[in-house]
């Protein structure tokens, strides 16, 4: 049966559509009698998704857990596409009646399965650099990064057109995944990976594209602040919400440029805003290594300085302190999860959102994930909101990588 719920404003509806399909593209059909589904929409991590149904001809397909069976939901202009990767089957009292509960995850597990190889453009058997070194626009490098994992593991990702957005980047490394470098350009950008699913009879994602199997379409887009955006409990937008808060494991970022020359060593501090209390302040040390490889060609010392103070800062907000809180937004108020931005009822993940609690007063925080629960009888959207990893690159950044650019030119 297909699950459907009343409300008081249209007739009786489906709020989510489920099929399994091949990932060859062949529809296999729709999951319409289940016990209980949770789809998650994460943002820098991948999508999951939770299903208890009964165990049938369609839904054993999930079983074997090998990549061949997808999971799709489509909500709100989005797709949820994922691959199971556990499933339990149980009899339960009635061993005629046995259930399956699989648990899936999406695009950006696919990317956490992919390995950067020192040479990037070489086969494995040829690799000649000691490691990686790519620089440029965030959404030039990242697009680059994950075509390199795809042209080896074939992963079903399509990259979209690069359009040279976000401030400049180097990434350096070896035996990487994807997945976690990825996560390290990002950070602090005001940028994100959008990994959306596709499957046949969607919308083309870009006008030169021809899909024909289930693929995750991915693209670098910034964190979008929209006008109206706003959920109090007094307007009755959030039935539930919960806070938590934790303290800064730093507070103080020493970073250091040691060198065999004790008169070419640098140390610098870097702190983040304090409260005032000495119980507050906690030291954390990291060594600069950037500008190692022409140390002994007398590096430029500006540049050395430059770079140290960026590597301060960025140790300072990876280790500020955190808030996150889990919201549920009542749907009948109209507040709707969609991609469709021209409608001012809408969020999706990456939004910002200003959210007014009683007593604690308000927060401006990222959508940083969207859960979708889905019942016989219930339908519940769950956005859950956190401390935005968004700040833009500040002076510091733009002087370390002019100076990169130009240390690059001389180089050469």
């Amino acid at each position: 049966m297909t699950t459907k719920f009343n409300n008081s404003w249209v007739s009786p509806w489906e709020p989510v559509r489920v099929e399994l399909w091949s990932y060859q593209g062949k529809l296999l059909g729709m999951v319409g009698d289940y016990e209980d589904m949770t789809f998650t929409f994460n943002d820098r991590e991948a999508d999951t998704a939770e299903i208890l149904a009964p165990l049938t001809g369609l839904t054993s397909t999930l079983v074997p857990c090998d990549g061949r069976v997808l999971v799709s939901m489509r909500i709100g202009g989005r797709t949820h596409l994922s691959t199971p990767v556990t499933a339990e089957v149980t009899a339960g009292n009635d061993p005629a009646q046995a259930m399956v509960k699989v648990v899936t995850a999406g695009g950006w597990t696919l990317l956490d399965g992919e390995l950067l190889p020192p040479s990037l453009d070489t086969p494995l058997n040829q690799q000649t650099t000691p490691e990686f070194d790519v620089d440029g626009p965030l959404e030039t490098v990242i697009k680059r990064l994950i075509e390199v994992g795809v042209s080896r593991t074939k992963h079903p990702i399509v990259v979209l057109q690069d359009k040279a957005r976000g401030p400049y980047v180097r990434a350096t490394g070896k035996w990487e995944t994807v997945g976690d470098k990825v996560k390290d350009l990002l950070h602090k950008t005001g940028y994100r990976l959008d990994l959306t699913g596709w499957i046949p009879g969607d919308k083309p994602p870009q006008e030169d594209l021809s899909l024909t199997r289930p693929s995750i379409i991915a693209d670098v887009i910034p964190y979008e602040r929209r006008d109206g955006l706003v959920w109090t409990v007094d307007a009755g937008d959030i039935t539930d919400w919960s806070i938590s808060h934790t303290r800064p494991t730093a507070t103080a970022g020493i970073i250091g440029y040691e060198t065999d020359n004790p008169a070419k060593r640098v140390y610098g501090t870097m702190t983040a805003p304090q409260s005032g209390s000495p119980w507050e302040v906690r030291e954390i040390f990291k060594e600069y290594t950037t500008h190692k490889e022409i140390d002994d060609r007398d590096p430029d010392p500006q540049r050395v300085w430059e770079g140290m103070q960026n590597e301060g800062r960025l140790l300072i907000e990876q280790s500020g302190a955190t808030m996150e809180a889990d919201i549920t937004v009542d749907i009948s108020t109209l507040w709707e999860f969609n991609t469709n931005k021209a409608n001012p009822r809408s969020f999706d993940v990456g939004d910002w959102v200003e959210v007014r609690l009683p007593v604690l007063g308000k927060y401006t925080q990222v959508i940083k994930a969207v859960e979708v629960h889905v019942t016989p009888v219930d339908f519940v959207i769950r956005p859950v909101i956190g401390t935005p990893d968004t700040a833009d690159s500040d002076l510091y950044s733009s002087l370390t990588d002019l100076s990169r650019r130009v240390g690059k030119l001389e180089r050469k």
